[in-house]
This record gives structure tokens, sequence and C-alpha cells, in this order.
């Protein structure tokens, strides 16, 4: 968020709120930036209200191997609901 928090879970019901906090890409971003990202996830729980998708700091050493393997959730959150 604003403040760097991290924004605990994202859903169709309340992107609104951070949608201008997610914003566009800053500099050169071929990838569109988080809010793009964040859009097309949000397009994906809907077609399939079953997954649960986690976005996590790729930089933080060990994270992903915690989180596959001691199904931690640490970072955001997008569900269906």
């Amino acid at each position: 968020d604003e403040q760097k928090a991290v924004i605990p879970r994202i859903t169709p019901q309340n992107i609104e709120q951070y949608q201008s906090i997610l914003g566009s890409s800053e500099g050169t971003d071929v990838t569109g930036g988080m809010l793009t990202k964040v859009t097309d996830m949000l397009e994906l729980v809907k077609l399939k209200p079953e997954l649960t998708i986690q976005i996590m700091d790729g930089r933080v050493p060990g994270l992903l191997h915690e989180t596959l393997v001691n199904h931690t959730h640490t970072g955001t959150l997008i569900t269906a609901q």
C-alpha cells in the first residue's frame, strides 16, 4: 500500500480501494506493472473461484521454499471472495 505495507488480500470486491496504490509501472516495465498483473489474476479467480493466488517478494531468500513447503502466506493473496 502507500506505506509500503503488504496488502493481505485482494478480491474482486475490494480491488477498487487498491487500484490507485497499485497504479501502473514506474520506469520501464514491459509487463504493465502490478495493477495489470493483479487485474489479470482477479479475472482468473473469477473463472476458477477455488484458486488462491499469492504474490510475494522474490528478493527474499528462501521465501518461495518456505511458502511451498510450509504453506505459509506471506505476501498478498488474490481470491474470489
